[in-house]
This record gives C-alpha cells, structure tokens and sequence, in this order.
C-alpha cells in the first residue's frame, strides 16, 4: 500500500554515508594528483519527515539507514553501479573495500587505494601508475545539504513511500518520479536478519531534471558491514613506501609507479 508523505517535515539527512564517504574520498584524492579526475557527485540522502502516514515503514527506513552509518569504527565491503541514463559509456562500476579505526582508514575503490594512517596519506592510482604521499588528513563526511536545502526540494513534490518483498530480500522505497533532485531513493534488507543487503537511488539530471530518460542511478551493494574495525587486517603505507634518511622511497614493488609528494626533498 502506498501512502502520500505531507510536505511539513522536520528534515533529517540519512543513508548512503558511505557513498558521501566514496565522494569526499575521491576528491581529496582528486585534488592530491595533479591530472586526478574530479571527484565523484555527491548523492542527495532522503528525509525523515515529522509527520508521516505510514509511521512503521518511516521507522524502519530510519532503523536500516541509521544501520549503515559510519561512525569512529566501520568495516565495508561491496560494489558500486553507477548508470547516467542517457550517456552512453559514462556507466562506473567498482568494488570498494573499506576499514575505518578513528582517525585512521584503509580504502580500495577500484583501481585505487588509499592509506591514511600512522602520520602519511597515501594515494595509490594503479591505472595511472602513480603515488602521492602527503601528510595523514582529517578525513570527514560532510553532509550533502543542510536542513534548508533539502525542505526547498521536497516542498516542491511529495513522495509516496512502499514495501515489496522478493524472496527473503524486503525493500522499502521513497519514490517522486518529478522530484527535481532525488526521484527514487530505496533499501533492500534481509528480512531475516533485519541487515541492509543494497541501496538504490535515482538522482533527476542537473539540466534536465524533469527528463525521465536522463539522471544518475546509483546502485550499492553492500557484501559486509560491521560497526567493528582491524586495520591490521588491510595493508598500510609501509606495504608501499619507506622513510630512508629523511626520504620517501617506493619500494620495489611500486618501482614502476611515479612518486608525487610535496614532502620529497629535491
């Protein structure tokens, strides 16, 4: 049964962090090499509204998004599809490995990992053969609008919120095919053990949001989560590079990559 949500909400920003985590990461990345792509598009999050008319599926989208959030320890493992409708070739698709202890975190997006930990940060691009090394970075997921940004949008449509189930995988969606920002926003959880198995969202194109046939769909599996976290388990940047009398040097085998660092003495 599909029921309308009113337009006066308290607005709160939820689910898909570690997507925001893939953006914020990216981009830092980005910004560290110089030919580095740009960083990926950040993902507008659903809202919680104050006044919903199905308050248990409410509930319970806010349960598993709230789920998946990343705290001070995190461990995720799974994939990332990302479809621009209407732009042939422009599909990504990756696996992501992800482990975060406090301030310190391993990540493996694709064809790149990065190490921030034990005082460096280490960019690796495999495809480009390349290594910056930097100083360790506070790394923080901001979020992707505040409060007022997201009532402007959802005061310009209404979703409908729903339920199916598909054999043991039950997924509640959030779905305004004319919203100007986020048409679809949706999450697959086992129904068994209540864990989030894939988000889903649908983000309305920049120049043409009202054109169903263009946008961005974003489809993330989610293989293992943990609110635990063991760094040893992953590699660190001593696995790639080594401080010899003051200098950093990769070692043998990344003797093939190109080593960028402003900490490199000439």
């Amino acid at each position: 049964m599909n029921e309308v949500l009113t337009d006066k909400m308290m607005i709160r920003s939820y689910g898909l962090l570690f997507l925001l985590l893939t953006a914020c990461l990216l981009t830092h990345a980005a910004e560290s090499s110089p030919k580095g792509k740009p960083g990926a598009r950040n993902v507008a999050t659903p809202y919680h509204y104050a006044q919903q008319p199905d308050s248990s599926l409410q509930a319970k989208l806010d349960q598993l998004a709230t789920s998946v959030e990343i705290g001070n320890n995190c461990t995720y493992r799974g994939s990332v599809r990302i479809t621009e409708l209407g732009k042939p070739g422009g599909n990504v698709f990756a696996e992501i490995e992800f482990c975060k202890h406090g301030e310190d975190c391993y990540y493996h997006y694709g064809p790149t990992e990065l190490f921030n930990s034990d005082g460096f940060y280490v960019y690796i691009s495999h495809e480009r053969k390349s290594v910056f090394v930097t100083r360790q970075k506070r790394i923080d997921v901001p979020p992707v609008a505040d409060a007022a940004m997201l009532d402007s949008w959802t005061k310009r449509g209404k979703y409908t919120i729903s339920k199916t189930q598909k054999g043991p995988v039950a997924t509640i969606s959030l779905v305004n095919e004319k919203h100007p920002v986020c048409r679809e926003y949706a999450i697959g959880y086992n129904s068994s053990d209540g864990k989030v198995k894939y988000i889903h969202t649908t983000l309305a194109s920049k120049t043409e949001p009202l054109n169903r046939q263009k946008g961005t769909v974003i489809d993330m599996e989610i293989l293992n989560w943990s609110n635990a976290a063991d760094l040893k388990k992953y590699p660190g940047w001593h696995d790639v590079i080594a401080i010899r009398n003051g200098r950093i040097e990769l070692l043998e085998k990344y003797k093939n990559y190109k080593l960028i660092s402003p900490l490199t003495r000439s």
